[in-house]
């Protein structure tokens, strides 16, 4: 075995050690560079490709490799021999490990890596290939599974960082809409207080109208439907200077533009929630694995209804516009989840939803089909009563015909 360009030596201890060869997993083989065959081929080709040793000894090796294998194997090794028949003897031209993609004889693929070493027969002076295979199918899809996950990860933190900066003290102003309007300043966590309520409202109307030339008179009338026309002007002036001076107190990066009797509000480098949920459920991203992450985030900004506690007439559009897109997107989620089995995260969608709205007669449905999917008997009988009493103590009426009947169905299959 000292010598390495002796074959018989090789030949030999695969002899001598017959018994652990053919018990071995990997396949252990001796391809001859003349003949273009096989010298040996150890039993456990069986476990590795289901063919005999007969089989393998007649097959081509064009018909055991896939097409882009067997190019691959072409090649590199054509090379690889050439440098070792011109006296090359370094270590990567002489021993070579790459994995490769072979035939099984019930037709699936397996991923094969094959070690092999180049030995020169001095009898006959030909080159031979000493050769090792074994699966690895397992190995990469575990592989391409930690890199998916990886990758899912990445994602997530990316998110878990923007949250961080979206909630706690940075550099940006932070400004949010759903529940009630809070602005933040750059590097601070406490809402600033406003001299006047309108200032806050006209803020946040112009801002909702970013980059709009909104008229005068469309401005005046949202703020002050009940104000005569004459004193809106000044109104509307000493507002509009109130707002410009809290705003330049946060250091916010803003300007209010005025053109033919039109206010036009820029507001730069700030975060707005309502402009990260709108741009993500308007996206046409399919909900998936790699996606999920991005649509659970807009379903958590949602905190509450669009300026619920500022209770502005002119949102009353915007805010009845969230509602649908933000009932919408969890139905989506339930959905996802449903698909995939997660019923866990699919029951807590629900509970959101209903935690904000306790009289959605469709999540209270949603959540007894869910129940009812996943045979959690107790949990449907006890949601149902805590709904059907609900509905008599605030509204004094009875869960409606479909949720009744899901009710009566469950009973008679229980």
């Amino acid at each position: 075995m000292n010598n390495l360009n002796d074959t018989d030596q090789y030949l030999q201890s695969l002899k001598n050690y017959k018994l652990l060869i053919e018990n071995a997993v990997e396949c252990i083989w001796l391809f001859n560079l003349q003949t273009m065959s096989f010298k040996y081929i150890s039993p456990s080709i069986t476990n590795l490709r289901g063919l005999t040793v007969e089989e393998v000894m007649n097959e081509k090796i064009e018909d055991s490799l896939t097409p882009e294998s067997l190019k691959k194997i072409k090649k590199f090794h054509i090379d690889r021999l050439c440098k070792f028949m011109s006296g090359d003897r370094s270590e990567n031209v002489i021993s070579n490990i790459d994995e490769y993609n072979q035939y099984c004889k019930d037709g699936t693929i397996k991923t094969i890596e094959i070690s092999t070493k180049f030995i020169v027969d001095e009898k006959t002076n030909t080159i031979d290939i000493l050769g090792v295979s074994r699966d690895i199918t397992r190995r990469k899809k575990l592989e391409k599974r930690l890199i998916n996950e990886l990758k899912e990860q990445k994602f997530i933190l990316k998110d878990l960082l923007n949250e961080i900066q979206v909630n706690f003290p940075t550099s940006k102003c932070r400004i949010y809409y759903f529940k009630k309007f809070l602005v933040y300043g750059a590097n601070s966590n406490d809402a600033i207080k406003w001299r006047t309520s309108k200032s806050e409202e006209l803020f946040a109307y112009l801002l909702k109208n970013a980059g709009i030339y909104v008229p005068k008179w469309v401005i005046c009338e949202a703020l002050w439907p009940e104000y005569d026309i004459e004193k809106i002007n000044n109104l509307l002036h000493t507002t509009i200077y109130k707002m410009k001076k809290v705003l330049t107190s946060i250091n916010l990066n803003f300007n209010l533009k005025f053109r033919n009797g039109c206010y036009c509000l820029i507001v730069n480098d700030a975060y707005v929630d309502i402009i990260e949920f709108d741009s993500i459920v308007s996206s046409k991203l399919k909900l998936a694995k790699n996606t999920i992450h991005k649509y659970e985030k807009a379903f958590s900004l949602y905190k509450n209804a669009y300026l619920e506690e500022n209770d502005y007439i002119w949102s009353f559009a915007k805010r009845e516009n969230c509602s649908k897109k933000f009932c919408k997107l969890a139905i989506s989620l339930v959905q996802y989840y449903s698909r995939i089995n997660d019923y866990t995260s699919a029951e807590r969608i629900i509970l959101t939803v209903l935690e904000k709205s306790p009289l959605d007669e469709y999540a209270h449905e949603a959540l007894l089909k869910l129940y009812l999917t996943n045979n959690d008997y107790a949990k449907f009988i006890n949601h149902y009563n805590y709904m059907k009493d609900l509905f008599e103590t605030e509204l004094g009426i009875q869960p409606n015909d479909s949720i009744q009947s899901l009710y009566h169905s469950m009973l008679s299959d229980y």
